[in-house]
């Protein structure tokens, strides 16, 4: 016998979305799970989604022999940036995640994890110094900060490569530049079709975004290609790796695309 998973009521057409904190989405969820315990069923726009919200549960459904990645709305929208990436590729239909995946999970093993510790103290220690320098008197954003912290700390524990968010007046351009695609993103998951395709000056500022985020990426490979450092990184992974079943590296392309999905991901995930 089978007990069905317990669903808020919703509104004809739009569901349950309505009810979302556009804001700060996660108040909503963990406030639905109080409510209905950890597994419900949002309906969103006609679309059924299943809510998991406990550590037993997600090890269960990180389970691959029973299940499988899937690609949500939100992942669908940063496609546009950078394709079949590792968190955003459709497996198992496009096969360059597994090459992608077996060529840089020794990245992410805990002696390799471990050995970025001190990376990361750095650009902590960078964002503690801004605070201790601006004084009492002057009022800090932590989302902002919080958000060049974890975008440094990646380019520099993954790539070798210093944005110096905290020693610039405002957002660096990529961090900014991000922030607003990422929050795009989210709308145009939540935003009817038709709608998003009258907004002409929002899609033209999404498209500029994305020209932004990747012209830095592109200027991190440029950079490596041209000064080769002896650190086993993860971006000199993906340049000189091959994969131990096809003997297959990635490919300029999937360089760019792997290199870019970290920042993103990481951000959302924050």
């Amino acid at each position: 016998m089978t007990t069905p998973i317990p669903s808020p009521p919703t509104v004809p057409f739009l569901g349950y979305a309505a009810s979302i904190d556009k804001e700060v989405p996660l108040n909503s969820f963990n406030l639905l799970a109080k409510q209905y315990g950890e597994i419900y069923e949002l309906n969103m726009f006609g679309r059924k989604l299943i809510i998991i919200s406990s550590q037993n549960l997600v090890n269960e459904v990180s389970d691959e022999k029973r299940f499988r990645k899937m690609i949500s709305p939100w992942v669908w929208e940063v496609r546009s940036a950078i394709g079949d990436a590792l968190f955003t590729a459709d497996v198992p239909k496009e096969t360059n995640w597994y090459i992608a995946h077996r060529i840089l999970m020794p990245a992410f093993s805990t002696l390799n994890v471990h050995n970025m510790f001190d990376d990361m103290v750095d650009i902590v220690s960078q964002m503690v110094l801004k605070w201790e320098r601006f004084g009492a008197e002057r009022k800090v954003d932590p989302a902002v900060d919080f958000s060049a912290l974890t975008l440094d700390a990646i380019s520099l524990c993954a790539m070798s490569y210093r944005l110096n968010s905290f020693y610039m007046e405002g957002m660096h351009p990529f961090v900014q530049a991000m922030s607003d695609y990422l929050a795009e993103s989210g709308r145009r998951a939540n935003r009817l079709g038709i709608v998003t395709t009258l907004m002409r000056g929002t899609a033209a500022q999404y498209e500029e975004n994305q020209r932004i985020m990747m012209s830095y990426v592109d200027a991190i490979l440029e950079d490596r290609k041209a000064n080769p450092i002896e650190k086993k990184d993860i971006l000199s992974m993906m340049l000189e790796g091959k994969d131990k079943e096809t003997g297959e590296g990635l490919s300029e392309d999937g360089i760019k695309r792997n290199a870019g999905v970290s920042k993103p991901y990481s951000h959302y995930q924050d």
